[in-house]
């Protein structure tokens, strides 16, 4: 008969049975893991070099003094992003696995299939004094079911499998079957702090990198009636309300949006259960801001004075492009060199990527009904753009201000869970004592770690949480168990 079973070798639950251990050696702990080795997903946080905790993280002291005694020695870099100094999280993992096994029981390669409270102390109301010192007085504890036939003994058990985040490092969600058996709500789960999947044609600008701020809208029905405007068309009574926001460095893929700032907005994009995934993310839309340092009318000043000057630019050039290319024998070579004098998306320049600068124009003149006068790029030596920025400065200014602030992507779907760094959803907060971590449905279970809804932003928050909640679980199981 086991004291503590913690079911899950990762993070939090190498945590939990270490702080078990520390707080009562004369207990009998067993760790079980699926996977044949612990702590596998380890190595892959911070892109391998661990990233442990972030200075932002409330009341952190106890997870820094709680690593540093197990003899791991941290560094803090210029964003508050807490490293083992090493960097390397091999070295973290093969740490902490050395404390779990003196610690523990471990039983690798078996996956628990199911849970059975002896006891029957599975409650869904609030129990009296009396009710909770019987129940601890009477209690049998709980029979762990091992897919290898196992059967493990138990006085408590702890839930430490982790989400559905990265199922190449074992998370597959097992932990949610559980503990739904136990009398646990889940709530629906949804891939976190990964790219996000947009509409559109990405592919010519895959691999542009910028720096911009970041919304992420969310379409909202308004109450009342639907208005009407004075010719009596219906109005939409729907409007896009800021959900989140961030600033950062964003990378366009393929087929969408990815960077840190695009992960953490990501933990936001939240479907009901009874919608379908088309409808819950259609909803949601990215506006996106490549010059958050610099208001809209200066921009658009900035752009006008541009587009005055290259306007000049074009017929000077126009005149000469012959001449400068006359020299050249090489019909390709002739070819490139001229290509270096047309003025690719030329207002753009220095401003945003070229790749970026021809997408905006496009969308930009689409929309101002020019007929697309330029399919590939802009041709200065045309007439039609010749016209265009002699004739329209400021209201070609106005726009092109316009799609370099408020550049939209309407979001499709959030990259799924082999991309995903955490799990959105899980066991509500509300059925687990967060000083503890004991369930509140069932007495004797812990459940700690990504299984609780509690995602957290990129930075060390995550890992940060997984310390902590095994930290609760396995001192307050352990006191319980002694």
């Amino acid at each position: 008969m086991y004291d503590i079973c913690i079911i899950g070798g990762g993070a939090s639950g190498m945590t939990a049975a270490i702080a078990a251990y520390k707080t009562n050696e004369n207990i009998k702990i067993c760790i079980v893991e699926k996977n044949t080795e612990l702590g596998k997903k380890i190595l892959a946080t911070g892109n391998g070099r661990c990233n442990l905790s972030n200075s932002r993280c409330h009341n952190n002291d106890k997870v820094l003094g709680f690593l540093g005694d197990l003899g791991i020695v941290t560094r803090t870099d210029e964003s508050g992003r807490i490293y083992p100094y090493s960097e390397q999280g091999a070295q973290v993992r093969d740490l902490l696995s050395v404390h779990a096994f003196a610690s523990a029981d471990v039983f690798l390669g078996d996956a628990a299939e199911h849970i059975s409270s002896s006891d029957g102390l599975v409650t869904n109301s609030v129990e009296t004094d009396s009710a909770k010192a019987a129940g601890k007085n009477e209690r049998k504890g709980f029979s762990v079911i091992m897919k290898s036939g196992r059967i493990i003994k138990t006085r408590t058990v702890i839930l430490a499998l982790g989400g559905k985040a990265g199922p190449q490092y074992g998370c597959t969600g097992d932990g949610y079957r559980l503990a739904r058996n136990l009398g646990h709500r889940v709530t629906r789960l949804a891939p976190a702090l990964s790219a996000v999947e947009c509409k559109g044609a990405f592919k010519p600008i895959k691999g542009v990198r910028a720096k911009a701020r970041v919304q992420l809208l969310k379409k909202i029905k308004m109450s009342g009636e639907r208005l009407q405007d004075g010719k009596g068309r219906v109005i939409k009574n729907e409007s896009n309300d800021v959900i989140a926001e961030e600033s950062g460095e964003v990378q366009f893929t393929a087929d969408g949006l990815s960077g840190i700032c695009i992960f953490d907005l990501s933990r936001f994009i939240k479907l009901y259960d009874s919608e379908t995934l088309d409808d819950g993310f259609k909803k949601y839309s990215l506006r996106v801001d490549l010059m958050p340092d610099i208001s809209e009318d200066a921009l658009r000043e900035m752009l006008n004075e541009k587009i005055k000057i290259f306007s000049r630019r074009i017929t000077e050039n126009n005149a000469k492009r012959v001449i400068q290319c006359s020299h050249l024998k090489n019909k390709n070579a002739s070819k490139k060199y001229n290509t270096q004098f047309k003025e690719k998306w030329c207002v753009l320049e220095t401003i945003v990527n070229d790749k970026l600068a021809k997408m905006i124009f496009e969308r930009v003149t689409d929309n101002m009904g020019t007929d697309k006068m330029y399919p590939n790029m802009i041709d200065v030596r045309s007439e039609r753009a010749e016209s265009f920025y002699a004739k329209e400065p400021v209201k070609l200014a106005k726009a092109l201000a316009s799609g370099i602030k408020d550049m939209r992507f309407q979001v499709s779907s959030v990259k799924g869970w082999r991309y995903a760094q955490c799990t959105s959803g899980g066991i509500p907060r509300v059925e687990v004592d967060m000083s503890t971590m004991e369930s509140k449905i069932v007495k004797g279970l812990y459940i700690i770690g990504e299984m609780i809804d509690n995602d957290c932003p990129c930075g060390g928050f995550n890992l940060n949480n997984a310390w902590e909640t095994g930290i609760k679980a396995g001192i307050a199981s352990s006191a319980e168990a002694g």
